[in-house]
């Protein structure tokens, strides 16, 4: 996690808690590593994604994609608080580096949502087989990630299923979400979503000694545009591709905000 200084901008993460002292149905949102598949009854996506969050905040997401005609498969990094996304086995389009985060992020999301909707006494009241049905008639269910990537889906909206209780602190859970499309003139659609809920991540830390060999790193700006007299703020990736040998490099060059010079000053500091 990365302390602010005059000279950064911190993007929020989704795992983050929803207040210090949370209520039960935002305990979902504690999660540290969840497994996810999720189907669109239109056929442009089918994907399986491994989530895990570590101490500090630092993400690790494993993909396997199938989006329309084209396939994506391989392992993402965020970390810092967001200033860099790192990819393996993955190039992505230019222009949409942080496209392979969000869009996977932004459907846990809605997971979470859901989940928190259906079963808002939390996560420890699923000690046994556990019907879901929530639905609302009027207002859309909406999710993102910063200030450019959104997903909306349209009322009426349902989504119905089941969440089971599993070994080691798991939470088996399935749903059928059913919705209104905008992008199909508001003719109905289903998204189907299945995998585990666990509080316990499998990467608990991410050591400065974690090897990069293999890897694309790709630095994130936050920048600041006035629209009609207010300060919004957007994120975006470089198109060029970077390498480090280590993650302790990355942590140390993204502290001297990304000055090549190795005796500059710190301007921020990386948790570990």
């Amino acid at each position: 996690m990365l302390k602010l200084t005059a000279y950064a901008v911190l993007a929020m993460g989704c795992f983050n808690a929803a207040a210090q002292k949370p209520v039960p149905a935002t305990l979902w949102y504690q999660a540290g590593h969840v497994e996810l598949a999720a189907t669109t009854s239109s056929g442009d996506l089918a994907a399986t994604w491994q989530f895990d969050r570590a101490d500090n905040g630092d993400m690790r997401i494993i993909k396997d994609e199938q989006r329309g005609t084209s396939k994506v498969k391989g392992a993402v990094l965020s970390i810092c608080d967001d200033q860099a996304v790192i990819f393996k086995d993955i190039v992505p389009a230019i222009r949409h580096e942080l496209q392979e985060r969000d869009d996977p992020i932004m459907y846990l999301q809605v997971v979470l949502r859901l989940l928190g909707r259906a079963l808002p006494e939390g996560p420890s009241s699923v000690t046994a087989n556990k019907k879901l049905d929530v639905t609302d008639e009027k207002a859309a269910l909406r999710v993102r990630k910063g200030d450019s990537a959104q997903l909306e889906f349209g009322a009426p909206w349902r989504a119905q299923g089941s969440a089971n209780p599993g070994g080691q602190g798991q939470i088996r859970f399935e749903l059928a979400f059913n919705y209104a499309d905008k992008a199909r003139g508001g003719a109905r659609s289903e998204l189907k979503l299945s995998g585990i809920w666990q509080q316990l991540s499998r990467l608990r830390a991410l050591d400065n000694k974690f090897s990069l060999a293999g890897w694309q790193v790709h630095r994130i700006d936050t920048l600041a545009n006035i629209v009609g007299g207010n300060t919004m703020l957007s994120t975006v990736a470089h198109t060029q591709a970077l390498q480090f040998a280590t993650v302790g490099d990355l942590r140390s060059r993204i502290e001297r905000w990304w000055s090549t010079d190795a005796g500059a000053p710190k301007k921020a500091q990386c948790l570990l």
